[in-house]
């Protein structure tokens, strides 16, 4: 009798959860037919074809043209103004140093010889040349930073934030364009790391189904080349289904993958930058890569500083890849420990059971 019941109470949760499943199907069907379909194939479309990669990064160059026009407000006017603060000033001292120069030969009687007023500012014009050529020849600027704040150098300003390079080359000098880049780089770092973790996997998944097939290709040659019985052949199968599931692209390899970038990028930037060498393009790539930036080499084409985004972007996504790839590793590696330590332990444990026996 008490099975009976438990059986018809069983019986009743089985029909009461079905119901309830059937009921959060209807809806959820009621809810994708309202759904328009327009959506529905957005949906498809980024969930199955990658839209969401394309989406990301056409989310972060809108986001870094519009730091770059903001940076370039907050700093350009200030710029400008500095320059002409600075440009006066030493023309200023310069006209002062000149009439100090000129009124001393004047006045010195070893000079065995009279200027006239219309050699006088001769002499004043030759001097003034002379020292703009030798004010040149130092070096004298009006600011220590290395370029001048324009829209596209904006834009490689806004690109080293948000990838965290910051080759210091440029930095802002008003307390707006401070604020801004804080505030810039509270958002864009994250969206980058976002991004690079994205496409640090996509990439992974890209170069490990080329190199599966390449190995699997490799194994089945080798089988037509030696003699092998069925039961060899039957294992080499399971082995390639069991290295699918588990199978995770050779951390060489990546490594690989990231030099042979980087090769190709400097042979890019050599055709572009005309002062550069192939070693300095190297050089650039490396630094950039490394997220180190010091700044001593920057790019001077500003037309091509979108493809010097792209270039880096992709290169950060196979640094990613490999830093992925070698924590993976290191945890596997760890695990393999751990089992080996729990398999001595059980086997200590057993025989000190067998000792007390």
């Amino acid at each position: 009798m008490d099975l009976l019941i438990k059986l018809l109470h069983f019986t009743l949760l089985a029909n009461t959860a079905a119901n309830v499943i059937r009921q959060e199907a209807e809806v959820n069907i009621r809810r994708v037919r309202h759904v328009p379909r327009w959506i529905q194939l957005l949906r498809k479309v980024y969930h199955e074809y990658g839209l969401k990669h394309i989406l990301l990064i056409i989310v972060l160059i809108i986001y870094q043209f519009i730091g770059a026009a903001i940076f370039y407000l907050c700093e350009a006017s200030h710029d400008e103004s500095l320059e002409t603060f600075w440009k006066e000033n030493i023309k200023r001292n310069r006209t002062r140093l000149i009439d100090v120069i000129v009124s001393s030969m004047l006045n010195n009687t070893e000079y065995l010889f009279f200027l006239t007023s219309n050699q006088t500012r001769q002499v004043k014009r030759r001097l003034g040349q002379e020292l703009t050529l030798y004010e040149k020849g130092l070096g004298i600027k009006y600011t220590d930073q290395k370029i001048r704040w324009d829209f596209w150098n904006a834009m490689l300003y806004a690109q080293t934030i948000c990838t965290t390079i910051g080759y210091g080359h440029l930095y802002p000098s008003t307390t707006a364009g401070r604020i801004f880049t804080m505030l810039y780089a509270i958002v864009g770092i994250p969206l980058v790391l976002s991004i690079l973790d994205d496409l640090g996997k996509l990439l992974t998944r890209c170069l490990k189904t080329p190199w599966y097939l390449t190995k699997c290709g490799c194994r089945r040659l080798s089988r037509y080349c030696t003699k092998q019985t069925m039961t060899e052949i039957w294992e080499l199968d399971a082995e390639d289904k069991r290295d699918l599931e588990i199978f995770d692209l050779p951390i060489p390899i990546a490594i690989s993958v990231v030099i042979t970038w980087i090769f190709i990028c400097s042979a890019t930037f050599c055709l572009w930058e005309k002062d550069w060498d192939y070693f300095v393009a190297f050089y650039f790539f490396f630094i950039s890569l490394s997220t180190i930036g010091l700044g001593d080499i920057t790019p001077t084409q500003p037309k091509y500083l979108l493809m010097l985004f792209i270039y880096i972007i992709i290169g950060l996504s196979l640094v990613s890849m490999c830093i992925n790839l070698i924590q993976s590793e290191m945890a596997r590696t760890y695990e393999v420990g751990q089992l080996d330590n729990l398999s001595l332990n059980s086997a200590d444990f057993s025989s000190e059971s067998m000792n007390q026996r």
